[in-house]
């Protein structure tokens, strides 16, 4: 340790400041000094060495940077910058996808006065939106700051291979988890490879995060990888062995499945003559659907064989039954039998859930599902509990466009308050919505403003935000006209809370409504930085 360093630490109480050193050139600048207080030796020697260690040090040779290349798009109009800046926040509400789009579309280059703020981004989808608009520059600059990394990081498809099967045997769950991703994305064949080199040294909730990366680029050429792991000693990795394999359209369990549904699937009269769709089960559950992923017993609530029907139904595509049944969808839910309704409903949901990404004749369910699902007894208060998650995930598994109209025909059937989370609906769909369902959504918020002031209005009063941020530009205007509320009988406070709602309504149609403005007016010729 430096003496100097030592005596201020210690105290010069205890350790007087070490002894000046003839010769010394900085001791010789305090020989002749006379100094008061050893304190005050203490800090002056300190500061002179400090400086003189400063002055002294060699300089370093630091490589030269190549200029910043240029960007040719246009040069974002000043204006849009203060309008921009907030939505790169972490309290930002919301609007970045929006304003970023429309700067794609009108071929902005990026401010580079917020490059910075962008770059400091953590949220992960946000970074991946935000990548779309970066062009030269950016990426100039964030090469020269490691903690801008992400910015220059690929998909995978223009990047050596050899890398990622590096990260898959090397890295840690969450890199390897990635590169495999990666590599699926490229390369599907060689990402199994990889895999099965090791995933017998995994722990079972590893292999499962590794697994589910088998999803990309799933094929049949993964049938025999899979059906090698359900054996598996982990309930989970053989879990979602199965799964995967259901996913699989010709896998030998895919087609078992088919025969099983079959063979169940009864059509019978009822009284009146009319046809009723039902499903006749074993009574004892065979062994071979036990292997291939059917559970003997329920985990919540419904019957034994209520469950399993909702397991079948959801291993497969519901192609199966328009194909077995020659119907389309509204007629094969018309005719399924009330007692085995709720049954049947979260099956298909669950099958609609699992198989839409990777079969477009599932597109057709969606709308058929979506109604029964709300006229249902148990489906029109989605609030808690199992209902709520299937609710939940399936709006979440629903396409924006196929959304938007589901939503839409929601609102123009409901005949006083939709007895589902609008609001949490309305933030899947990205901005701007349809001018239809925009147009909807005024016209019932307005109405059901005017005659309600209970805890029903308090409640939608939460759609009020995601609709400022969704609303259709079409639907500006008529957004912004003087709103009328019924009289609460019961006090003010609801009032109160409702034209605070407004308020914030207002603000943020007329940001949206500023920033169109500016970035969709006439290019005034600045092309180019």
């Amino acid at each position: 340790m430096d003496p100097l360093v030592k005596t201020a630490l210690l105290g010069t109480g205890q350790t007087p400041p070490p002894p000046l050193v003839d010769g010394d050139a900085l001791d010789t600048l305090f020989v002749s000094k006379k100094i008061e207080t050893s304190e005050r030796e203490v800090l002056l020697r300190a500061g002179a060495k400090a400086i003189y260690q400063t002055a002294g040090r060699v300089l370093t040779d630091v490589p030269t940077q190549p200029p910043a290349p240029e960007d040719h798009g246009r040069v974002a109009p000043p204006e849009l910058i203060p309008l921009l800046a907030p939505t790169l926040t972490t309290q930002s509400i919301g609007l970045l996808p929006e304003f970023l789009k429309i700067m794609v579309e009108e071929h902005f280059d990026f401010p580079t006065s917020l490059l910075p703020a962008a770059f400091a981004i953590q949220d992960s989808s946000r970074r991946e939106k935000l990548k779309r608009v970066f062009r030269n520059r950016a990426r100039w600059l964030a090469a020269l700051n490691p903690e801008w990394t992400w910015v220059n990081e690929n998909t995978g498809s223009d990047l050596d291979v050899s890398t990622f099967v590096e990260q898959i045997e090397e890295g840690s769950i969450q890199v390897r988890t990635r590169a495999l991703a990666q590599l699926r994305e490229v390369d599907p064949s060689l990402g199994r490879e990889t895999l099965a080199k090791i995933i017998g040294t995994e722990k079972g909730d590893q292999k499962c995060k590794l697994l589910d990366q088998l999803r990309i680029g799933l094929s049949l050429e993964d049938e025999t990888f899979l059906e090698s792991l359900r054996s598996d000693r982990s309930r989970k990795v053989k879990e979602i062995c199965v799964e995967l394999l259901q996913l699989i359209p010709d896998s030998a369990l895919s087609q078992r499945m088919r025969d099983r549904i079959r063979s169940s699937l009864v059509l019978e009269k009822d009284s009146r003559g009319k046809t009723l769709i039902r499903f006749d089960l074993p009574s004892e559950l065979p062994a071979d659907w036990v292997k291939d992923g059917i559970a003997a017993t329920s985990q919540a609530g419904s019957g034994h064989q209520a469950y399993r029907i909702q397991q079948l139904l959801a291993a497969l595509p519901l192609t199966i039954l328009v194909e077995q049944l020659q119907m389309e969808p509204r007629p094969i839910i018309q005719a399924i039998d009330p007692e085995d309704e709720d049954s049947i409903r979260v099956g298909l949901i669950q099958s609609l859930i699992r198989h839409l990404p990777t079969t477009p004749e599932m597109h057709q369910w969606i709308q058929p599902l979506w109604e029964w699902s709300l006229k249902s007894a148990s489906g029109l208060r989605p609030s808690q509990g199992v209902e709520a998650d299937l609710f939940a995930a399936f709006v979440e598994a629903v396409p924006p466009v196929e959304l938007d109209q589901a939503l839409l025909w929601t609102l123009k059937r409901a005949a006083d308050f939709p007895f589902l989370s609008f609001a949490s609906c309305a933030e899947k769909l990205p901005a701007p919505w349809s001018s239809e369902l925009s147009a909807e959504y005024l016209k019932f918020t307005r109405r059901f403003f005017q005659s309600r002031a209970d805890v029903t209005a308090s409640q939608w009063c939460q759609t009020l935000l995601p609709a400022a941020i969704g609303l259709s530009p079409s639907c500006f205007a008529s957004a912004l006209e003087p709103w009328s509320v019924a009289p609460d009988r019961q006090g003010v406070w609801r009032n109160a809370q409702l034209e605070t709602h407004l308020q914030r309504f207002g603000e943020v149609i007329r940001f949206r409504h500023q920033f169109r403005q500016i970035a969709v007016s006439p290019p005034q010729g600045n092309s180019g930085e």
